[in-house]
């Protein structure tokens, strides 16, 4: 059994004592500091919500996570075109109504530089169910409609 004073904490370490004071009294003898790294954005990532195929007009969110030191301070989210990439929100969960499958990438960015998710595609489920009609129009100088049945035969 020990005792300890007011003026003396001890921490148990590898079945040894250590008195708080002795150790401070030797890291500032071998002058050693402790500092915390920064760090631009890395293991930029992109999750989704529903994880499973989306049907046209439901809510869809995406959510951008990286690591950083000093924190993020924003996030960008991108959206690939035939022209190249168009931006589309800005902050960490970009929500929307799904309307056609597409791919999304998100820029995390702090004051040391800026990290980059990889793609995702966003899949929209075909929910044309068969026997059901489908009108398509297509414009070129004049207006064409189309009348679809789609007919499986199982």
């Amino acid at each position: 059994m020990f005792h300890v004073r007011k003026s003396e904490f001890v921490i148990r370490s590898c079945q040894r004592m250590i008195r708080i004071k002795d150790l401070i009294q030797a890291l500032m003898l071998f002058h050693i500091s402790v500092t915390f790294s920064s760090d631009a954005p890395k293991n930029t990532s992109v999750s989704i919500s529903p994880s499973d195929l989306v049907t046209a007009g439901s809510r869809v969110s995406l959510t951008c996570s990286s690591r950083a030191n000093p924190p993020i301070s924003s996030f960008t989210w991108f959206k690939n075109s035939k022209d190249g990439p168009i931006k589309v929100f800005e902050g960490q969960v970009y929500s929307f109504t799904a309307t056609e499958g597409a791919v999304y990438y998100c820029v995390a960015t702090n004051d040391l530089g800026e990290g980059t998710s990889a793609e995702i595609l966003l899949n929209i489920k075909d929910n044309h169910e068969p026997g059901k009609e489908i009108a398509a129009v297509y414009n070129e100088q004049s207006i064409l409609c189309i009348l679809c049945k789609l007919n499986h035969d199982d």
